[in-house]
C-alpha cells in the first residue's frame, strides 16, 4: 500500500489513493483508450502490470504535474500504450493514459499542467 502525498502537486495533491498499478496495454483512440473501459471492466489487451512503490508513485506523480514535461510537439496518433490506474480500497479513483509515440495523454481528473502550452 501506498498514500497520497501532498507534495506531488496539482491534481495529485488532493487525490485519495492507497494503490497505482502501472498497465503496458496495445492501445488505440478508437477502441481502446485506457486500461479500464467506460463500463468499469479491464479490457481485453493488457499485457503486463506493475504496482507502484511509493518512490515510484511519487516520482511519476511529480513528473506529471510540471509543466516542463508538456508542450512539445507531438504526433496526431494516440495509441497508449501506457496507464496508470488509482485505486483506493479496490475501486478506482482515476486512470492516465499515455501514447509514447505521440507524447499525448488522458486523464479522468484535469491535470493543469497538460494546459501550459497546447499545439
Amino acid at each position: 500500500m501506498i498514500k497520497s502525498n501532498k507534495n506531488n502537486g496539482i491534481p495529485f495533491n488532493h487525490l485519495d489513493y492507497n494503490k497505482i498499478i502501472a498497465y503496458d496495454f496495445k492501445g488505440d483512440e478508437e477502441m481502446y483508450d485506457s486500461p479500464i473501459d467506460r463500463k468499469g471492466n479491464f479490457i481485453p489487451i493488457i499485457e503486463k502490470q506493475q504496482f507502484l512503490s511509493q518512490k515510484q508513485a511519487d516520482n511519476i506523480l511529480k513528473a506529471l504535474t510540471k509543466k516542463s514535461s508538456y508542450g512539445e510537439a507531438s504526433a496526431a496518433c494516440f495509441n497508449p500504450h501506457f496507464g496508470l490506474v488509482f485505486f483506493k480500497n479496490n475501486k478506482k479513483t482515476n486512470q492516465i493514459s499515455i501514447c509514447l509515440d505521440c507524447n499525448d495523454s488522458t486523464s479522468e481528473i484535469d491535470i493543469p499542467a497538460r494546459h501550459h502550452k497546447s499545439f
